[in-house]
């Protein structure tokens, strides 16, 4: 009875380090610096080859800092955050050539396409001091609802904007990927150049009553056009109740990530 049994032993032993070049799953770490959870799954097709798939969310529900903080608005008093909400995901399939060693280990070139969605809310109070010039264009229903202080007059305003974002992206990324004991992949995605078109709509809302969203409009283009690299893109037009927001942008972007995985 040894004898069968040290074979098969000897034949389950192979066939998972055959089947460890084969799959790995993985955790990108660089994205918990802005509050997402990003997985990769890679699938080796030929000695070469191998194709992965990566999936992130936001394990947070608020917009992370980095990219948006209350205190960041200009010229108002007293800025005080209602909400600030954040969703979406983000998608992502690489073909990996390896080019020095069979896959899944060693240098690799990889080209990639990816899709991601956003939605995001933010809502802020704030005191709003307008000049006489301003005051006047107001309706007499507007003008009530502010008060005379120190020469202007001030409005407690709640304004909320609520959009979504759309990217799509192409390009590709160099990197090396090591296998440690033949079950831990350490993935180092040293640089990547792509382009990506971003679609953006919003709209920007008050709990003021009667605003007269046209004559805002110029306040809020001057606002947004002091955006970095976006500003002079987005397209603004008022309606009866809302600000509407577009930015049809396209930008290079950039791709560096640190992968931890296990390979079976």
């Amino acid at each position: 009875m040894k004898k069968p049994t040290s074979i098969l032993i000897l034949v389950l032993i192979t066939t998972l380090n055959v089947v460890a070049q084969k799959n790995v799953f993985k955790v990108h770490t660089l994205p918990f610096i802005w509050g997402e959870m990003r997985l990769g799954y890679e699938r080796v097709l030929t000695p070469k080859l191998a194709l992965q798939f990566n999936y992130g969310t936001f394990y947070g529900t608020k917009i992370p800092s980095p990219i948006y903080e209350t205190s960041s608005v200009e010229t108002y008093f007293n800025t005080q955050p209602i909400k600030n909400k954040l969703s979406g995901f983000s998608t992502s399939i690489d073909l990996r050539i390896y080019t020095k060693s069979e896959a899944p280990t060693r240098f690799y070139i990889a080209p990639y396409i990816k899709y991601n969605k956003y939605n995001v809310t933010a809502s802020a109070s704030f005191e709003y001091s307008a000049d006489t010039s301003e005051y006047n264009q107001l309706n007499q229903h507007q003008q009530s609802v502010g008060g005379y202080q120190n020469g202007n007059y001030h409005y407690d305003v709640t304004g909320t904007l609520d959009g979504t974002i759309v990217q799509f992206g192409a390009g590709a990324s160099i990197g090396m990927q090591f296998l440690v004991s033949k079950v831990i992949t350490i993935d180092l995605n040293f640089f990547g150049l792509g382009v990506e078109y971003n679609k953006v709509n919003a709209d920007l809302t008050t709990n003021v009553q009667g605003v007269d969203y046209e004559k805002w409009l110029p306040y809020v283009r001057d606002e947004v056009e002091d955006i970095p690299y976006i500003g002079d893109n987005i397209e603004l037009s008022a309606e009866q109740d809302r600000i509407k927001m577009k930015a049809p942008v396209v930008m290079p972007t950039f791709r560096a990530s640190i992968g931890i995985g296990f390979a079976f």
